[in-house]
């Protein structure tokens, strides 16, 4: 089992304050007000992040923790205390992830008493690699990046003068992590949007990972909106983006829709120039090149299957009986897949029952009643080429199964399509590096 991996480094990260403290700028701005709001899911992460809150020692600052019930030991919350006596530790449920519990803390804070608040939590180290907006982070390089950005022992000093003192500027974050959604996601995020009654500005910005500074003026609009009370459904299973994705989006926007800026520090500079020859080559094979090509996707299956996906891609004629699915652990011939077997055979026992089967494994769900509403529309429309089918390399059906189901049993199972074959390169670079 791969573990999270935190590292305290107390004597570096102590040199790196004292090199880093700026007399000037600590002079000027002591009477600071900040609010540290941290949400605290790995245990094993309290010593390494508590190194970076020590940067914040030369300023006035209150610390509030919520912890996730039965995840953090009472060991720990002891630690906490000692250090920090006058801080409040939280119990909340695992739930929300931690946007649920920052806004549940919010809605009980007076605003008026900080200058600046940051929003913090214990973002994940154990992944070998994480390949996001066309940036290649190594093991523990999301994490660093998001603290660094902000509470390094030199970036630390020049966020808070940026915010105390910049009526403009609202939130201040880490430069690399301040990014902009791909098409996809933000067709997602505004469907969200319109369904919650909100709306996010064009163009929006964020910051991923969602460890930022913000001034405290700038949370008086979001304190308002209660976000605490949402629901926030679990990630696991969806094929499109959550409520919580919406939420780190949104407050970015609700910050810029009142006047006021995003900006950066730059962190991790020297580690991230010696990783650009690998983000360079993953750029080049990023699945986001299919929004160049003439095709109309479906944003929830480019989230759920393409999404940050590594690839290569052709287009190619094939013949239907040549398509081949694949359920949990089988691969079998298209032709003898439930689908097809209920427009050719009218078996709707065996389609109900393969909706069943998705449900179960927590597939995307299928129902017949939207199954014959595509055959209807196909028949009587004909077919969008630009709704295209896509296969891997050993034309095993990723997407547009139903539409080719209508399809075979309109020409016969021996005509040719044109599909997208796409081979994923990414799941074959895991693999090769965890093994390794």
């Amino acid at each position: 089992m791969v573990t999270e991996r935190y590292r305290q480094l107390k004597a570096l990260r102590f040199l790196k304050r004292k090199l880093g403290y700026n007399k000037t700028l600590v002079k000027k701005n002591h009477e600071c007000r900040c609010l540290v709001i941290l949400h605290l899911y790995y245990d094993s992460s309290w010593k390494e992040i508590n190194e970076y809150i020590k940067s914040l020692s030369p300023y006035r600052f209150d610390l509030i923790i919520t912890t996730t019930i039965e995840l953090i030991p009472q060991e720990t919350i002891d630690q906490i205390k000692a250090e920090y006596p006058k801080a409040q530790v939280i119990p909340t449920e695992n739930k929300g992830y931690d946007l649920q519990p920052f806004f549940m803390v919010l809605k009980t804070i007076d605003l008026e008493q900080y200058d600046i608040v940051f929003k913090l939590h214990s973002k994940s180290t154990k992944r070998p690699f994480v390949y996001i907006y066309r940036q290649f982070f190594l093991r523990r390089d999301w994490f660093l990046n998001l603290y660094e950005g902000i509470l390094s022992g030199r970036n630390v000093h020049k966020t808070i003068e940026t915010l105390f003192n910049r009526k403009g500027v609202g939130i201040i974050a880490a430069k690399n992590l301040i990014v902009k959604d791909p098409k996809h996601k933000v067709n997602l995020i505004n469907k969200i949007a319109a369904k919650t009654g909100r709306k996010m500005i064009e163009d929006y910005s964020f910051v991923a990972g969602t460890c930022f500074a913000i001034k405290a003026e700038c949370l008086k609009p979001l304190q308002e909106m209660h976000l605490e009370n949402e629901e926030y459904p679990p990630l696991v299973a969806s094929r499109g983006m959550s409520f919580a994705h919406f939420v780190e989006r949104y407050i970015c926007s609700v910050v810029v829709a009142n006047g006021y800026t995003i900006e950066g520090n730059s962190a991790n500079v020297f580690r991230r120039f010696l990783l650009k020859p690998v983000t360079c080559v993953m750029n080049r094979y990023s699945s986001e090149r299919l929004y160049n090509e003439d095709v109309d996707f479906d944003d929830e299956w480019f989230f759920w299957r393409m999404d940050n996906a590594l690839i290569k891609y052709k287009f190619d004629d094939i013949r239907f009986s040549d398509m081949k699915c694949h359920l949990i652990n089988e691969i079998f011939p298209f032709v003898e897949g439930a689908p097809y077997k209920y427009i050719k055979e009218g078996d709707v026992a065996g389609y109900e029952e393969y909706c069943k089967l998705h449900e179960a494994n927590n597939l995307p769900l299928m129902k017949k009643e939207r199954y014959d509403c595509l055959i209807e529309s196909i028949r009587k429309n004909g077919y969008d080429e630009r709704k295209i089918i896509v296969v891997d390399q050993h034309n095993v059906l990723i997407d547009g199964q139903h539409r080719a189901c209508i399809l075979a049993n309109m020409y016969g199972e021996d005509s040719y399509i044109r599909v997208l074959k796409i081979w994923d390169l990414k799941r074959l670079f895991r693999w090769i590096y965890v093994r390794n």
